[in-house]
């Protein structure tokens, strides 16, 4: 199917017959590459783990009496990348200076954690009281034994990302835009990995930095990955952001532009082995527009 064909249906499908009359005149106006991070609330359970991983060893084990820090550490930083085309409307005469739609339709790949998890549990023991020869003070040090474990779910995301925005004056040195946009593809090379870690030391009970810790020789080290299955997901956003004209005399730093861009971003991704998550998270990057 032709690409401008393939654009006006959508804009039909999204946002109904008017938006499609308008969208008869519309013309290719730029080229843009985003590069960035997206930073999102990735929270799991044990229970999650244990459907993803369900013959590990490693989750087969008692986890009586362990701390769940995933609330603490469960917003995780992963990147991404976006080619974009922009679609300008034609606008009437007496519309000029208005704020100037324009649609952007393009493929967007990221990667990262999805579901994170950290279970960890920590066995303290009176070991040893040391007496000082010259001033009689005393030092308690105990056994301090940390037993830890990480899991997080993996995926890369490939999927189709579409939006429909409004810039100020765009033949300004500096403009501005916002609008809304949806992403929906799939999540490849899906997998799960668990990280067991095991180790001893000896400390002061005062946490004295003078005395420092002491670690024994016995420390444990395990990983188990398992491959998943390919998964699908979708996404709604608010795409906002702020542009730079390089150039105002030379006709190749003129087309040039630089721009940052900020996406708060509302994440649906449906996993087979467990289940639905909705997902917040905040996208932002800087990328490079040719028009």
């Amino acid at each position: 199917m032709h690409l401008k064909t393939f654009v006006l249906a959508a804009l039909a499908f999204a946002c109904g017959s008017p938006i499609y009359t308008q969208a008869q005149s519309m013309h290719l106006s730029d080229f843009s590459v985003y590069l960035g991070g997206n930073t999102s609330g990735d929270y799991g359970t044990l229970q999650d783990f244990q459907l993803l991983a369900p013959n590990s060893n490693l989750l087969q084990n008692d986890f009586t009496g362990y701390n769940n820090s995933s609330g603490y550490n469960s917003w995780n930083s992963s990147a991404r990348i976006s080619f974009m085309l922009g679609f300008d409307f034609k606008k009437k005469e007496d519309e000029v200076g208005k704020l100037s739609p324009q649609l952007r339709i393009g493929l967007t790949y990221t990667n990262g954690v999805s579901l994170y998890s950290n279970y960890w549990k920590e066995d303290r023991f009176a070991y040893d009281t040391l007496t000082s020869s010259r001033t009689g003070n005393q030092t308690f040090v105990d056994s301090v034994n940390y037993d830890s474990y990480d899991m997080s779910y993996h995926s890369d995301n490939i999927v189709l990302d579409v939006s429909l925005i409004s810039r100020t004056n765009p033949a300004a040195r500096w403009s501005f835009y916002g609008g809304i946009g949806v992403m929906g593809g799939m999540a490849i090379n899906a997998n799960t990995t668990i990280y067991h870690y095991n180790n001893s030391y000896i400390e002061n009970q005062d946490g004295d930095p003078q005395f420092g810790r002491q670690y024994s020789d016995s420390s444990l080290d395990e990983m188990e990955t398992v491959r998943n299955d390919n998964s699908f997901l979708v996404s709604g956003y608010i795409p906002m952001g702020v542009d730079f004209r390089l150039g105002k005399k030379r006709e190749l730093w003129k087309r040039t532009h630089l721009f940052f861009e900020l996406r708060p971003s509302l994440n649906v991704n449906n996993i087979p082995e467990v289940g639905t998550f909705t997902q917040g998270s905040v996208h932002h990057g800087f990328g490079i527009r040719i028009t």
